[in-house]
């Protein structure tokens, strides 16, 4: 079974699964069905964060040579957590397989051979046809993680949460246009005008502190997220109603924000 049949599954999988608890893990495991390979022995562990193709790439391969490449699973999650975001297409998919693609030339060339940080860009840009400032930044993360791992444990640099770096920088580039729209009867009702919050987790505090105007409860459904022009990061989409009303509405957030709002769309209140 190729790679790209796996992933395909894999996401049919998450989609159609109502349960949660089905993690990342076993959905990937339930892919290879009678032909998984049985040298690939994916650890116990909270998977669901790390993109299935870096899964697939991490324990689908040489398990010796991808070990030396990245170090552990989660290593390899924030590195090309850092590489994807040098490229500027819009589907994740294809980013990280970008990400992957020139980290494994990158780690060929220099880790493994004995070529210089200019010969390696010299030689992919001649093979690799991303956009050559894209390639290039790609190129310096990729250096610098190799140089790392390098070093002695002790002169290591201290891991940070790559989601946690993606939502401060995200959040800095928000700063001038996240206080915009507050006083727009539009505020929050529409996908270039969204709610900003400060990172993972109060998106769902938000919601729940929301009230209908008469101070009804919500029942509130994230649908899903998307880009929205003029905004870093992606923009979540909510379902909202009021139990057994005709009420119905949706309300857009970005948890890509310096700070929680404090500020409700028009026919909403607080429950303090």
């Amino acid at each position: 079974m190729r790679i790209t049949d796996i992933l395909k599954k894999h996401k049919r999988n998450r989609e159609s699964r109502a349960d949660t608890a089905v993690s990342a893990k076993d959905s990937i495991k339930s892919c290879f069905n009678t032909d998984y390979p049985p040298r690939i022995d994916i650890p116990a562990g909270n998977y669901d964060y790390i993109h299935p193709k870096v899964l697939l790439a991490y324990y689908g391969s040489n398990p010796i040579t991808i070990t030396l490449m990245y170090g552990s699973v989660e290593n390899a999650q924030a590195l090309i957590s850092r590489l994807e975001k040098c490229f500027n297409d819009p589907s994740e998919d294809r980013r990280v397989e970008s990400a992957l693609e020139v980290y494994r030339y990158t780690w060929s060339r220099y880790a493994q051979g004995k070529m210089t940080p200019a010969q390696v860009k010299d030689s992919l840009q001649r093979i690799l046809h991303y956009r050559k400032r894209e390639l290039n930044r790609c190129i310096d993360i990729a250096l610098e993680y190799i140089d790392e791992r390098r070093k002695p444990m002790s002169e290591r640099k201290p891991r940070q949460n790559p989601f946690e770096i993606l939502v401060k920088e995200n959040a800095e580039k928000n700063r001038a246009v996240q206080y915009n729209y507050m006083s727009d009867p539009e505020y929050g009702l529409v996908p270039s005008k969204p709610i900003f919050v400060k990172g993972y987790g109060n998106d769902r505090n938000y919601m729940a502190r929301l009230r209908a105007k008469n101070g009804d409860y919500l029942h509130f459904n994230r649908l899903g997220s998307f880009q929205v022009d003029g905004i870093a990061g992606a923009v979540d989409k909510y379902s909202v109603k009021v139990p057994l009303r005709t009420f119905h509405t949706h309300i857009y957030i970005c948890i890509y924000g310096t700070e929680n709002s404090n500020i409700t769309p028009v026919g909403f209140t607080f429950c303090y």
